[in-house]
């Protein structure tokens, strides 16, 4: 998400918010080892909380091997070794990327020798960055992310993502302000490696002290986390932690992975079509289904879907969101849908969205595509509803939710395992 300034943030009040606590945090000493962190990164409090998080890991340098259209000598693991790294992930339609590679290319130009440069473009728009490229508009070392496996692995967002990687090899500041971007590459060209991985204890103490003051949205009726429900059931957040929850699909996905994270956005902003339900919609384990009446994958993933709404009827919840338009043709808009639900009438909960706020946070390239969600609202499981996975990874969901465990605990049932 992007503000009017050009600044990309969930909600740029919360991230304000969270810079104010991490500097009253670096005032008390809290964050002593290797000094203050003076950078800015960009998006609000849940995000700032997976970049730091990101900062304690090493950089993913086997997956440069998965991108292609390298314009300059690629970078090898055997190249990356005891340099600095600036990557930036960038599209060719988005203008504060392209604003970007002219500072790049001088940091290549000047630099070139301690700083390796790479500006990695996203899956998508690649024939049009060619044609940039081929103009000679594009001056830094590019290469394309293909299988988006990179970026993704970065938790890029909206572009422009800037990473910087120091000379231990390790993330050391994720999705950079560009403002601080400079200053941030000569610190770590002032480092040796020793210094770098000395820095380390101090990245890890900043998660932590970040994740005890991120507010705990189990307690917030208001944030639409089945908070009032875990309080009725008696269910603590640690229990969601510890279920067996399936693990996570590792096909190629045709939008973000946000597998193990909430929503990018929050429900809310979609059109029932069927009545609204009388008991919170988190109370249950929910699957959304993108979907279009033109699109025949998705008429068979509804007829399944509409079984397992079925035989789950207390412990989910399907919400099958439409308004995926192709074309005059197919307008998909109110009207339409509710012409085919009178031919086509379904157990499941039926919803448009003409804004597609959530389809587009997702990025989904195509349809079908469903997410399962627990009653803490997390994300376990993502992908086609085709797949021969998904109603198995459903039913292991359905058991291990600790909401839904408590509930058949209190009255003495078990969830149904026919077929």
């Amino acid at each position: 998400m992007v503000d009017a300034a050009g600044h990309k943030g969930t909600g740029v009040i919360a991230g304000w918010t969270m810079r104010l606590i991490l500097c009253a945090i670096c005032l008390l000493g809290s964050v002593a080892i290797g000094g203050v962190d003076p950078y800015r990164r960009l998006g609000g409090d849940e995000r700032l909380a997976a970049l730091a998080a990101l900062e304690t890991k090493p950089f993913p340098v086997d997956l440069l091997a998965s991108l292609d259209g390298w314009t300059g000598e690629p970078i090898t693991p055997e190249r990356l070794e005891g340099r600095v790294l600036l990557l930036m992930g960038w599209a060719n339609d988005d203008p504060r990327s392209v604003r970007l590679l002219p500072r790049l290319a001088r940091l290549h130009r000047e630099r070139g020798d301690e700083v390796l440069v790479l500006a990695v473009h996203q899956r998508d728009g690649w024939d049009s960055a060619l044609e940039r490229i081929g103009a000679g508009r594009v001056r830094c070392p590019a290469a394309h992310d293909a299988e988006g496996a990179l970026l993704e692995a970065l938790h890029a967002d909206a572009s422009p993502n800037v990473y910087l990687v120091d000379r231990a090899g390790m993330i050391r500041v994720a999705d950079i302000d560009p403002r601080d971007m400079l200053k941030a590459v000569g610190r770590l060209m002032r480092e040796t490696p020793e210094q770098a991985r000395a820095d380390l204890p101090r990245r890890v103490e900043r998660l932590a002290e970040i994740r005890e003051l991120l507010p705990d949205k189990t307690a917030d009726p208001e944030s639409g986390d089945a908070a009032g429900d875990e309080a009725a059931g008696g269910v603590s957040p640690g229990a969601y932690k510890s279920a067996p929850w399936p693990d996570p699909n590792l096909d190629r996905l045709s939008a973000l992975n946000v597998q193990g994270h909430k929503l990018p956005v929050p429900l809310g902003g979609e059109k029932w079509l069927t009545p609204e339900p009388d008991t919170p919609i988190h109370s249950r384990v929910v699957v959304i289904d993108f979907w279009a009446t033109w699109c025949r994958p998705c008429l068979r993933a509804g007829e399944r879907l509409d079984e397992l709404q079925k035989k789950y009827k207390d412990d989910l919840l399907v919400m099958k969101i439409a308004g995926q338009s192709a074309g005059e043709k197919y307008p998909e808009d109110e009207a339409a849908i509710r012409a085919f639900l009178r031919d086509h009438p379904s157990p499941c909960a039926e919803l448009i969205d003409p804004s597609q706020k959530l389809f587009s946070a997702l990025k989904i390239r195509g349809i079908p595509h469903c997410l399962i969600l627990s009653t803490d609202g997390v994300v376990r499981w993502q992908g086609n509803p085709l797949s021969p996975r998904f109603p198995k990874a459903l039913e292991q969901i359905i058991r291990a939710d600790p909401l839904l465990a408590a509930r058949r605990a209190g009255a003495g049932e078990a969830p149904d395992d026919d077929g």
